[in-house]
Parts: C-alpha cells; sequence; structure tokens
C-alpha cells in the first residue's frame, strides 16, 4: 500500500459544503441560537396578538356556587349561559362587532358553610385547595384588575366591605332608577334577585344564590396607576353594565 493510500484510510474527506457549515457553527452558534430564539418568540406573539380578544366588560363573582363549564345532558354550560345574559347588559364597547365578557368565578366558603359539608354524612369534601387558590386571586382583584362589577355572597360582600373604615364599593343608589324596587343588603350593595337582571335571564336565575349580592368596586389609586387609561376606561364600562344591571336596560 502506497503513501497515498494511507492518507486515503486515515483522513475522512469532507466536501466543500460541509467544511463551511461546520466553521458556520462553530464562530456563529450562539448567534444562530439566539436568532431563532427571537424568530420562534415573535411568531408566538404574532399568533397571540392575532387570537387575543378586546374584552368589553369584566364580571367577577366570588361565593360559594361553582359555575360549571361543563354542558350535561344536550344543555349549555353553566358559565356559557351565564355570559351570553351579560352580553344584554354590556354594550359593544369597542365596536368590533361583538360583545365580548370575561366572567371570573372564585369559589369562596363562608365557615358556616365549611362546617355544614363537613358534618355531611353523603362523603362531601371542601376542596381546600381550590378554596385558597381563588381566596389569593380574589384578593389580587379586589385591589387590582378589571374586575369592577361584582357579584358576591354575603360572607364575600362582609370580608371585603371596607378597609380602614373606608367602603371598597360604590353608593349603589347613585346608580339604580328613580323609581325601583330593588332591595339593599347595604348602601353599597343591592341583593341580585331584585333586580330586573336576574328576574328577566333564566339562566342568572338558575345559577347564583337568591341572596346573592351585586355591587361595583371603587376605582383604587393603585390601578388607576398602574393601568392608567386602560383602567379608566374598563372603570367607566363597569358604571355602564352596572347601571343597566339595576335598571333592566338591555342591548
Amino acid at each position: 500500500m502506497d503513501k497515498n493510500e494511507r492518507l486515503g484510510n486515515d483522513v475522512e474527506m469532507k466536501s466543500p459544503l460541509v467544511s463551511k457549515l461546520e466553521n458556520f457553527w462553530y464562530y456563529y452558534k450562539w448567534h444562530t441560537i439566539v436568532a431563532l430564539f427571537l424568530v420562534f418568540a415573535i411568531v408566538i406573539c404574532s399568533l397571540q396578538m392575532c387570537s387575543r380578544i378586546d374584552v368589553d366588560s369584566y364580571i367577577l363573582y366570588a361565593g360559594g356556587k361553582t359555575v360549571s363549564r361543563t354542558a350535561s345532558g344536550g344543555d349549555r354550560a353553566e358559565y356559557a349561559r351565564v355570559v351570553d345574559a351579560f352580553k344584554k347588559v354590556s354594550p359593544d364597547f369597542d365596536g368590533d362587532g361583538e360583545c365580548a365578557v370575561s366572567l371570573s368565578t372564585l369559589f369562596q366558603l363562608s365557615p358556616e358553610e365549611i362546617a355544614e359539608i363537613e358534618a355531611r354524612e353523603d362523603g362531601s369534601e371542601v376542596n381546600y385547595a381550590l378554596l385558597s387558590e381563588d381566596t389569593e386571586a380574589l384578593r389580587d382583584r379586589m385591589y387590582l384588575g378589571e374586575y369592577y362589577v361584582c357579584l358576591f355572597s354575603p360572607y364575600v360582600y362582609e370580608c371585603y366591605r371596607e378597609v380602614d373604615g373606608v367602603s371598597l364599593f360604590v353608593a349603589a343608589a347613585g346608580f339604580a332608577p328613580e323609581e325601583n324596587e330593588l332591595e339593599y343588603y347595604s348602601d353599597y350593595a343591592v341583593k341580585l334577585s331584585s333586580t330586573p337582571f336576574y328576574k328577566n335571564n333564566p339562566a342568572i336565575r338558575d345559577v347564583f344564590p337568591a341572596d346573592t349580592l351585586v355591587c361595583l368596586r371603587i376605582k383604587s389609586a393603585v390601578s388607576s396607576a398602574l393601568g392608567g387609561s386602560a383602567n379608566d376606561e374598563n372603570y367607566r364600562r363597569a358604571e355602564i353594565v352596572f347601571t343597566n344591571i339595576l335598571g333592566g336596560k338591555t342591548n
């Protein structure tokens, strides 16, 4: 075997293209990785922006009722029916041709309700994990965020009625019609069952307990500072929805 044959066996022959690719990867590996990451991030963000729905109204419920999002027996899910009912009192504020309502439902129980469930002999248990998670979420929503129209159980309302002697809710009388048969739980909370909205919407009557209260959370300085004009607009919209709930005005 001559010298050239021995070299041919010991040295792997590579094409010029493969050599260039290896050199490129060696010198520009991290540049390429960062570039691919940025492209991926831009694509994902673009898809999310394209699919994002602008919300017209935000509604917050907190109480012992679990609003089902699953349909059964051929009926529509409770959650979907309730959202459709709120669309009747929420205008298409952004004028995009579709009324989008964001309904947040948080599970909250009073100590008496917890004791009642634990005393049952049917094996019922309190979902403490969900209760803890939703308690934290409710605390955040009460001091920050877009949820101003609130539907609360009496227990939840009493928990957040005021802080340091200052009410966290707006006086309801200023949003009610001059002549009304509304039943007030306090100056700041109206019994939902006494409103035209409750009486005229089977989905609302079927889902929310009769003692549920409806109220309007105040616009906090913290929310305004963080949310700016967007927060001011959400509050303005909430005032209109709250007025429509109390007065029975529909789209």
